[in-house]
């Protein structure tokens, strides 16, 4: 992969031809296009195709294309804005991916992200009741990767405290497993204050239901 990334970086003479057969959705709905990797790789280049793409007609275009620019990591600051607005899609897939990718980019677009993250950690729309895998539904999901990126974010996650605080009550243990990370990495005195009273309710002495030797 990291040959191919090295041929593909800085150049965009590859561009039309991935574009060609981008979103052709396969099988595996966590399995993603070859194109999102390659036009990952090749970097600024590819940043206009890539968010022209979160708006395109193919859901499955608009996850790659935010996937893609997650992998870019810092350099698809400039396509915060609209993988902030992707967090509106219709799509829970296109929400989710555009939620890690936030993530990925990192402190660099915390300003713009942190807040709509936040937001994400109470959203309720339509069909998000409907149970996948594991038991979760569709809003436990959304709920661990907005967690998850507002993690990533650090203290940058300032924005989100008050959301983060508030989704310590998330009926759904692996979103308060990852809020509770956010909060520490947030590191304020509220956060570390909330996260501790959490952690303390929780605790409990297993020698209490061990049996009495008297």
């Amino acid at each position: 992969m990291e040959p191919l990334a090295a041929l593909l970086r800085g150049s965009g003479a590859a561009l039309p031809h991935l574009l060609r057969g981008f979103g052709r959705r396969n099988s595996g709905a966590l399995l993603m296009d070859d194109a999102g990797y390659a036009l990952a790789a090749i970097g600024a280049p590819a940043l206009p195709a890539l968010v022209e793409l979160l708006r395109h007609d193919s859901e499955w275009a608009r996850v790659n294309a935010a996937f893609a620019l997650g992998e870019m990591d810092t350099a698809a600051r400039d396509a915060v804005p609209d993988l902030v607005d992707a967090l509106e899609d219709q799509s829970h897939y296109v929400v989710r991916a555009a939620a890690d990718a936030l993530g990925a980019v990192g402190a660099v677009g915390a300003a713009e992200a942190a807040a709509p993250l936040g937001a994400l950690l109470h959203a309720e729309r339509s069909g998000w009741d409907a149970v996948q895998q594991r038991g979760w539904c569709i809003r436990d999901q959304v709920r661990v990767n907005a967690a998850t990126a507002l993690a990533r974010l650090g203290p940058g996650a300032a924005a989100a405290e008050a959301d983060l605080i508030a989704a310590l009550d998330d009926p759904c243990g692996q979103v308060t497993t990852f809020v509770l990370t956010a909060l520490r990495r947030l590191g304020t005195p509220a956060a570390m204050d909330a996260a501790l009273a959490m952690l303390s309710a929780q605790r409990w002495d297993p020698s209490l239901n061990a049996p009495h030797r008297f």
